[in-house]
C-alpha cells in the first residue's frame, strides 16, 4: 500500500520539479547583462580583485573587451558583462586565472 496525498493549489499556482525551477532561474540570470554587482556576487571577489587578476590583465583584455565585457569608459560609466560568454570565459580560463594569482 502506498500513501496518497491530494493537494489543492490556489488558482495560478502549479508544482514544478526542482530541476525545472533551477533551469528557469539560470535562464533568467543569463537573460540580462550583468553589472559589476552581479559579477562580484557571482564570483565572490570584489571589483579590485577582478580588475587586478582578470579584467586588466593584457592577455585577458584582448579576449574580453568588446566581445563579452564593456569596460567602464567604453561608452558607459560602468562595467557591463554579457553573462553567457563571460561565464564560459571564466570556466575555460580558470586554470590560467588561478595560476596567475600566485605569481
Amino acid at each position: 500500500m502506498q500513501p496518497e496525498i491530494t493537494v489543492t493549489l490556489p488558482t495560478g499556482w502549479e508544482l514544478i520539479k526542482t530541476s525545472r525551477r533551477k533551469d528557469l532561474e539560470q535562464r533568467a540570470d543569463m537573460s540580462e547583462w550583468w553589472s559589476t554587482k552581479d559579477v562580484v556576487k557571482r564570483y565572490k571577489h570584489d571589483m579590485r580583485w577582478l580588475k587586478k587578476n582578470i579584467l586588466e590583465k593584457p592577455e585577458f583584455m584582448e579576449i574580453l573587451r568588446y566581445r563579452m565585457v564593456m569596460y567602464a569608459g567604453d561608452g558607459g560609466k560602468d562595467w557591463t558583462f554579457e553573462p553567457v560568454k563571460f561565464s564560459e570565459f571564466m570556466r575555460n580560463y580558470f586554470p590560467e586565472i588561478a595560476k596567475g594569482i600566485g605569481e
